[in-house]
């Protein structure tokens, strides 16, 4: 339903290396090893055409079609392992205080 695969894997409560979430930073950069997937709009910094052309991706701005599997390149297990997956919550401003006259 046009979720990236970044948001479906926080919406299952599973931690993956990201950085900005909209395809600037290549934080979420890996190599798509099999499946399909179509790519929203991303910066060419972060994903240049020699890395698309040889398998790689950003998983903040993938849209899967099939199953898929992908080699993490940014991995750090016993940071993932200890990390909180982003979630959306809803919540209400209670107080609203200046701390700077500016």
């Amino acid at each position: 339903d046009g979720e990236t695969v970044l948001n479906a894997a926080f919406r299952q409560g599973i931690a993956l290396p990201h950085g900005c979430k909209e395809g600037q930073c290549s934080a979420c950069k890996c190599v798509l090893l099999d499946g399909e997937v179509d790519l929203l709009k991303y910066s060419t910094f972060a994903l240049s055409e020699m890395e698309k052309d040889s398998g790689h991706i950003l998983l903040c701005r993938a849209i899967a079609f099939s199953d898929m599997e992908v080699e993490l390149l940014n991995y750090d297990e016993e940071l993932l392992a200890k990390a909180i997956a982003v979630k959306s919550y809803n919540g209400r401003i209670s107080r609203f205080e200046k701390l700077t006259h500016d």
